[in-house]
C-alpha cells in the first residue's frame, strides 16, 4: 500500500479508493500462495467487511464474515487509532478513546460478541 494513501489528510479520489480497497485481495492472495492457508487468505480477504454489510470487498454481514476476519478487523482498527494511520485522522488517539470507539461500533462495524471479549483482554492487559 503506498505510504501516500496511508498518510493523506484529504478524501481519496475514485482510483486511490480503488487502490486501497485492492489490499484485501493482495493480501489473501499473498497468504494463501505463501502459506498454503486457505483460511487465513479468506480472513484476509473478509477484514474490510462491516457487521452491518456496509464494508468491502462483497458486502458480506453478520454470519456470512467468517470469525477470525472479525477478529482481526476489530484488532485493525484499534491499531489504526492507537497509531494515527486512519481514514479520519493522522493523530493517535489515547488507549481510553479507542477503545470508546470500538465499542460504540459493536453491532454495526463490529460483532458485539468479539467486542465485549476484546474489551476483556484489554482490560486485563491493563491490570
Amino acid at each position: 500500500m503506498p505510504t501516500s494513501l496511508l498518510t493523506k489528510q484529504s478524501s481519496l479520489d475514485e482510483h486511490q479508493t480503488k487502490l486501497m480497497r485492492q489490499h484485501v485481495q493482495v493480501s489473501a492472495h499473498l497468504m494463501r500462495s505463501m502459506f498454503d492457508s486457505q483460511n487465513a487468505g479468506t480472513m484476509l480477504m473478509q477484514h474490510q467487511e462491516l457487521f452491518s454489510g456496509s464494508g468491502y470487498p462483497k458486502g458480506l454481514s453478520g454470519n456470512q464474515i467468517c470469525t477470525g476476519a472479525k477478529i482481526i478487523a476489530i484488532v485493525h482498527t484499534f491499531e489504526a487509532i492507537t497509531h494515527g494511520h486512519t481514514s479520519t485522522s493522522l493523530h493517535k488517539r489515547p488507549l481510553m478513546r479507542a477503545l470508546l470507539e470500538i465499542s460504540n461500533k459493536a453491532g454495526v462495524d463490529f460483532d458485539k460478541q468479539w467486542v465485549e471479549i476484546f474489551m476483556k483482554v484489554v482490560r486485563e492487559q491493563q491490570q
